[in-house]
């Protein structure tokens, strides 16, 4: 599976997180958010906007660890309730087998970017399409 972060020069293998599961995959280095609806670079700091700009939107969405370059492909019918969930799970001491929650409790929320890649109708069956491609 290939995902292009951007179209930048050089290229930098990094790996894809998809459900849980880790693919090597080939992008481009450099700024990562020319093809993307919306992006927040320090996800600690963004959370207000994030929760602000993604209110009632349905979507596809990538969150980058900036120290490991791992990418996390996700949809939701309601983004600003997935963040939320991420988020209160980071926090909590339970355990968890969620490979997202564990990496962002290792290297902590402002090491990591949010990009989203495409809003959706709020229909899951259309979400997880657009996840897969």
């Amino acid at each position: 599976m290939r995902t292009n972060l951007g179209g930048l020069a050089e290229p930098v293998l990094t790996s894809l997180i998809y459900r849980g599961k880790r693919f090597s995959q080939s992008s481009s280095g450099g700024s990562p958010n020319h093809n993307f609806v919306l992006y927040f670079e320090n996800v600690k700091s963004s959370k207000n906007d994030i929760y602000k700009q993604l209110r009632r939107k349905s979507g596809v969405y990538v969150l980058i660890n900036n120290i490991t370059k791992d990418l996390y492909v996700g949809s939701s019918v309601n983004l600003t309730k997935r963040m939320t969930s991420h988020f209160y799970h980071v926090n909590s001491d339970k355990y968890t087998r969620i490979v997202i929650i564990r990496a962002m409790r290792k290297y902590k929320l402002e090491n990591f970017s949010l990009a989203i890649v495409e809003f959706c109708a709020p229909d899951t069956s259309i979400c997880l399409n657009l996840e897969q491609k």
